[in-house]
C-alpha cells in the first residue's frame, strides 16, 4: 500500500512554526485591520504559470496576507475570527499537515494544506483546506491547488479526499469541487453560524482516488 503522509515528510516545518511564532513576537503587525493587501491584479485576467511549491519560513507573512481576511470574515471557514495571527499561523502550518503555496506574476496568491483526516483506521483518507488571495478569485487559483493536491495525495497513497465541512453558501467553492469529482456525501442542518445569514447547512464532499476495489 502506498505510504500516507507523516511528519517526517515535512523538512523545515520547525523552522516555518518558528517564524511564524517571531512574527507576532517581534510586535509585527500589517496595516488595515491586520491585514496588508496584495499587490493589485489586472482585472478579470485569467491567471497563468501558477507554481505551487511546499510553504518554507520565509512565507509566513504572504500566508497571514491570504488567511487573514479569510478568517476575520467568519463566513467560509469555522474559524474563530478574533484569533490572533500567531494562533492562525500556528493552525494553518501545523504539525499534522503539510502545506503549499501558489504563486504567480510574483505573489503568494494562493495557499493550501493537506492531512490525514483521521488517525488510525482512517488515516488512508485525506483532508485540504484551501485559502486564496482576494485579488486572484474566480481567476483558477484554487483549481490549480485542489488539482495539485489531488494528485499529491494520490502520490502518497490516499484513497480518497474528504471535505468535512463545507459551508453550503459558499456556492463557489461547492460548484468548483463538483467540477473537480467531488460529490456531497453528507449535509449537517445549521451546523454553520453565518455572520450576515444566519445559520446555514455544512456539507460533507468526498471523491476517491482511486477505482473501486483497488489495492494500492
Amino acid at each position: 500500500m502506498g505510504r500516507t503522509l507523516s511528519e517526517d515528510d515535512a523538512p523545515g516545518k520547525a523552522q516555518l512554526r518558528q517564524a511564524a511564532k517571531a512574527l507576532t513576537a517581534d510586535g509585527f503587525r500589517f496595516e488595515n485591520g491586520g491585514v496588508e493587501p496584495l499587490r493589485a491584479f489586472r482585472p478579470f485576467r485569467r491567471l497563468t504559470g501558477v507554481k505551487i511549491r511546499p510553504a518554507d519560513m520565509n512565507d509566513a507573512p504572504s500566508i497571514w496576507r491570504i488567511i487573514g481576511p479569510v478568517i476575520r470574515a467568519g463566513e467560509t471557514y469555522a474559524l474563530d475570527p478574533d484569533m490572533t495571527e500567531a494562533d492562525a499561523l500556528a493552525d494553518w502550518l501545523g504539525d499534522d499537515r503539510e502545506t503549499f503555496v501558489a504563486e504567480a506574476d510574483g505573489e503568494i496568491i494562493g495557499t493550501y494544506y493537506i492531512r490525514a483526516n483521521q488517525a488510525g483506521g482512517g488515516k488512508h483518507i485525506c483532508n485540504c483546506g484551501y485559502m486564496t488571495a482576494a485579488a486572484a478569485r474566480g481567476r483558477g487559483a484554487a483549481r490549480a491547488m485542489c488539482q495539485h493536491s489531488l494528485d499529491y495525495a494520490r502520490r502518497r497513497g490516499y484513497r480518497g479526499m474528504q471535505f468535512n465541512f463545507v459551508v453550503s453558501t459558499n456556492t463557489r467553492a461547492v460548484a468548483l469541487w463538483k467540477s473537480l469529482g467531488f460529490e456531497i456525501t453528507g449535509r449537517l442542518p445549521e451546523a454553520f453560524h453565518h455572520p450576515k445569514l444566519g445559520y446555514v447547512d455544512a456539507l460533507v464532499m468526498f471523491r476517491a482516488l482511486h477505482e473501486a476495489g483497488a489495492q494500492l
